[in-house]
Formats: C-alpha cells, sequence, structure tokens
C-alpha cells in the first residue's frame, strides 16, 4: 500500500443503508492514514434512510479527489441525504465493452482481472444478469487471467 500513489474504489453497489458503510469507511481510514488520494468510480449509491445520520459517510464522500456515480438515480440519494460535493455521472464499467463505447485502436490487455458476481433480486432488470455475465466472461477470456472473487476465497480460469 506504501507504494501505490491513489487508490481507485470501484465499481459496486454496496454503499447504502442496506449493507452498512461503516466497514467500507473503516478501509478508507486506512488510505487517509497513509495520506495517499482515493477515487470513487462507477459505484451505485444508496438507497439511504434520510432519517439516518450519514456524517461519516458524507465526510468520507467529501475527502475523495473524485466520483463518478452509475446512474443518476445515485446521484439523487446522495442529495437527498445533503451531500453537495461534486459528482460525475457515468456509466457501469461493464458497459464500456459494448461496441458503443469500445476504442477505436485495439490494445490487447495482459494480466488478472477480478469478477465478483451475485444474486440481485432488488430488480425486475436483473433477470438478464446471468446471461449478461456470460457474455462478459466469454469476452474477457481471451484478454485476461479471470479471477473469481466467492466467499473470500479466489477460483480462476
Amino acid at each position: 500500500f506504501k507504494k501505490t500513489d491513489q487508490f481507485i474504489l470501484a465499481p459496486g453497489g454496496y454503499l447504502n443503508d442496506f449493507y452498512g458503510f461503516e466497514k467500507r469507511i473503516n478501509t478508507v481510514k486506512l488510505i487517509n492514514y497513509l495520506n495517499k488520494p482515493y477515487h470513487i468510480f462507477s459505484q451505485s449509491l444508496g438507497p439511504f434512510n434520510k432519517d439516518n445520520d450519514h456524517t461519516n459517510f458524507i465526510n468520507f464522500l467529501e475527502q475523495s479527489k473524485s466520483i463518478i456515480v452509475r446512474e443518476n438515480y445515485s446521484l439523487n440519494n446522495l442529495r437527498v441525504i445533503g451531500f453537495k460535493g461534486n459528482i460525475s455521472v457515468g456509466t457501469d464499467v461493464a458497459f464500456l465493452l459494448s461496441e458503443k463505447f469500445s476504442f477505436k485502436k485495439k490494445i490487447k490487455p495482459k494480466g488478472n482481472i477480478v469478477l465478483n458476481f451475485r444474486d440481485w433480486e432488488f430488480e425486475v432488470d436483473a433477470k438478464d444478469n446471468y446471461s449478461k455475465a456470460l457474455s462478459l466472461c466469454k469476452y474477457l477470456i481471451n484478454l485476461f487471467t479471470l479471477n473469481f472473487l466467492k466467499k473470500n476465497r479466489f477460483d480462476h480460469f
């Protein structure tokens, strides 16, 4: 960690009141202790219960060098809890594999990539996630060694 210039906290949707965020903020305390900047990238944030105290979470957001959320839904969730900082709305990084977002010059990446898939039964649109995950893996398998994070252990292919 000491040799790292900056940290990118990405991507995910686990910063909300449903899962809690205090343990995730504890990770950032180490980053702050090392006096290293961090960025929040391609996150879905919320929903948040506006009656809860979000002071620690807002401080965490304010210390970030940049914040890019996946959708306007997350932007609105942050405004509901009183965060007034600068936020950019981007997209889910998985969409960057689409031809619409791809680079004109193809570069064959090398190395490892870690994937973590889980059921998400809270949205009707999630029913296609299995086929999307399979398509993503088929695309990536020729470019990277795929590592799957599963219950705090790695499986690789």
